[in-house]
């Protein structure tokens, strides 16, 4: 996201907005106002390729991103502490090395 774009377009008083409007009513609650205020202002995102939000997903069965190898891992759903799925399990390990 771009910040400074995101101030100046209202985000948090869109969003807040959004909230009130659908309350009760979005159940992933901030993934949820994300999607319905960038369904209605398409113009304000830009979709990346499955390379920049690889997911679990992709390993599994015909789900194969052919955009390149990934160039961000996406651990969502606890797949990686849980260790769900061995290869991100192992990147996520390698990764903690580094950063200390």
């Amino acid at each position: 996201m771009n910040l400074t774009r995101m101030r100046k377009f209202g985000l948090k008083r869109r969003v807040v907005q959004l909230k009130k409007e659908f309350e009760g009513r979005i159940p992933w609650a901030d993934q949820d106002l994300l999607n319905i205020l960038f369904s209605r202002h398409p113009e304000r995102i830009f979709t990346f390729t499955c390379r920049w939000n690889y997911r679990e997903e992709h390993c599994a069965g015909n789900a194969l991103c052919a955009d390149g190898p990934a160039a961000v891992v996406h651990g969502s759903r606890k797949q990686v502490l849980e260790q769900l799925e061995p290869a991100f399990t192992i990147l996520h390990a390698a990764m903690k090395k580094v950063s200390k």
